[in-house]
């Protein structure tokens, strides 16, 4: 499904579509619907941040892996791209304090408070291609280490990842049934696989 909002084209693909199709068929819990809002009120933090600095993408691609948007210029400055970075997480950050507050009055907001947070924090890994990698790559380039900047993030991206891959295969054996880190590192190191490729 496509439809074009003031020179902006939104692409909804098909693994997105039958994902979320089917979190809201068999997630019976609302874990999984929570983290689908969390998700979106992230990608919503990055592009309320590219609107403000007029970075107006020309393309946004909806992917059960988060968004994949295509600009139509250059960001302002590295800077203003860390920032652009940034803002997902940070919206987590202020989502997840608001509902700290509600919580306190009302309850039953404790779990959305903790995937909001959790969600900032591991955006925040500087990995790429998460947020954190991205904020690492810009900072380096704006401080003028434009020959160590792709090294020096794919260098940590890998240790990483096989970090993240370590740590989610202990985490299947103790639990014996939970994947998802281990799931998140493999795709971790195909994303960095595939940018080597095309490198």
């Amino acid at each position: 499904m496509t439809v074009n909002i003031r020179g902006t084209t939104l692409t909804a693909d098909t693994l997105f579509a039958s994902a979320v199709t089917l979190i809201f068929i068999f997630d019976k819990s609302g874990g999984a619907q929570k983290g689908l809002c969390a998700a979106a009120f992230h990608e919503f933090g990055h592009l309320l941040c590219m609107a403000a600095l007029s970075d107006i993408p020309s393309g946004i691609t909806f992917t059960p892996f988060g968004l994949k948007i295509t600009r139509s210029k250059p960001p302002p400055s590295y800077f203003a791209e860390a920032a652009e970075a940034a803002a997902g997480p940070a919206a987590n950050l202020l989502l997840a304090a608001a509902l700290s507050v509600l919580n306190r009055f009302f309850g039953g907001l404790t779990e959305p408070v903790y995937i909001n947070v959790l969600m900032a924090a591991f955006n925040l890994l500087p990995i790429e291609p998460l947020d954190g990698g991205s904020i690492l790559r810009c900072l380096l380039r704006a401080h003028g280490w434009m020959l160590y900047a792709d090294r020096a993030v794919g260098i940590v991206t890998a240790v990483g990842s096989a970090a993240l891959a370590a740590a989610g295969a202990a985490l299947l054996i103790k639990s014996g049934y939970n994947f998802t880190m281990l799931a998140v590192s493999f795709y971790l190191i195909v994303c960095l696989l595939s940018s080597d490729k095309r490198a």
